[in-house]
């Protein structure tokens, strides 16, 4: 997964000759990991160990592997995701927390210590996104997609669920130039959960 990160980040910054943005949280083939059973007195150690191999090191080695492609140009712009649960509490899922925490963080830390050379970095925090992850969730855990997905709708102030383009103009927000003085910033989308 490391080599096959580092050929990826290698690959776009070739094709584009410029590295500007990098987005780390592909949708498709779960590079989000939230499990089910997580109660930090019922949870094992494989999930936690599993969870925070996707979610916090992923982070790591993506930041890792894309700074040299950044360096190279002078400037950069690195956005992350983590999500309200590195913002506030949900109950019974204590490894994700921990890992969106770790993600917010790590963040502003690499925000603090590549802005000298013109690389921002940013989090993105967003509630339920109707996404593969979360509609596989609803289904694991409830008997009834739509009423699932009704009330995951109902938990937000605006009554519904945020789509993955909810997501992505911020994205293009915080990598375009218009974003130029954001750096260490976290983003909350969420239709007013954590209002």
């Amino acid at each position: 997964m490391p080599q096959d990160q580092y050929h990826t980040v290698k690959e776009v910054a070739e094709r584009l000759k410029v590295a500007e943005a990098t987005v780390r949280h592909r949708i498709k083939g779960g590079s989000s990991v939230r499990s089910t059973s997580a109660r930090a007195g019922a949870s094992t150690i494989a999930i936690w160990d599993k969870v925070q191999a996707v979610n916090v090191k992923g982070v790591f080695l993506g930041t890792k592997h894309a700074i040299r492609h950044l360096r190279a140009d002078g400037k950069g712009v690195i956005i992350n995701l983590s999500s309200i649960a590195g913002l506030i509490g949900v109950g019974g899922i204590a490894p994700y927390h921990a890992s969106k925490g770790a993600v917010r963080l790590m963040s502003k830390n690499d925000a603090i210590t590549y802005a000298p050379e013109k690389i921002r970095v940013n989090s993105i925090q967003p509630a339920y996104i109707w996404t593969p992850m979360v509609e596989n969730h609803l289904r694991a855990t409830a008997p009834d997609l739509e009423a699932a997905k009704a009330a995951a709708g109902a938990a937000h102030p605006n009554g519904t669920i945020g789509e993955p383009d909810d997501i992505a103009w911020a994205v293009v927000w915080l990598a375009s130039d218009e974003a130029k003085f954001v750096t260490g910033a976290e983003v909350v989308i969420d239709g007013g959960y954590t209002a």
